[in-house]
């Protein structure tokens, strides 16, 4: 619980800093695909977390990714920052809290859609329009596959879950029966 209020005050702390709109896309297109390397590069992970690594070990490694992803100046000084305050671990967190930042101060929300299939975009567009419509602001669909749905689809946005499955609606079928 700590490191989540602790992840939330870097994050206000490095976006409130940042000037102007472009400059806020930039940083936040910028923590996007840090994230991203992050999930997808164990070694990076295991360094980021390791609280064995050395100050200097780390910043040479943040130094050296955050060049060769071309990072801007304002978010290579943000992770020295964090290097030197022992707070590279709480990378992560940081990550999703300048986006939920950046999200609400757009009037966006990010809506994580579970479908059964593949569908077409026409569909995904109206999914992303009827999601607009119930949350008042402008969705970012992510959509997942889970064939245990067995048809319909579940959406989650934010701590709201909308579920419209076959599978919820047997589930719910099932809790009435019970209930009989």
């Amino acid at each position: 619980m700590k490191d989540i209020v602790v992840s939330k005050r870097y994050a206000l702390a490095l976006y409130s800093s940042l000037k102007g709109r472009e400059e806020k896309d930039k940083v936040v297109n910028d923590i996007v695909r840090l994230n991203s390397f992050l999930a997808e590069n164990i070694d990076f992970s295991k360094l980021v977390k390791n609280p064995m690594i050395k100050k200097e070990e780390k910043s040479l490694a943040i130094s050296s990714i955050s060049k060769f992803l071309g990072f801007s100046k304002e978010l290579d000084i943000f992770l020295s920052l964090l290097v030197e305050k022992n707070r590279l671990n709480l990378i992560q967190g940081i990550c999703e809290s300048i986006v939920d930042i950046y999200n609400e101060e757009s009037g966006c929300v990010d809506a994580e859609v579970v479908l059964p299939i593949d569908i077409k975009d026409d569909i995904k567009a109206e999914i992303t329009d009827l999601l607009s419509k119930l949350t008042a602001k402008k969705v970012n669909l992510i959509v997942k596959k889970d064939r245990s749905i067995i048809g319909g689809f579940t959406a989650k946005v934010k701590s709201n879950l909308y579920d419209a499955s076959i599978k919820g609606q047997l589930e719910r079928l099932s809790d009435k029966m019970m209930e009989i």
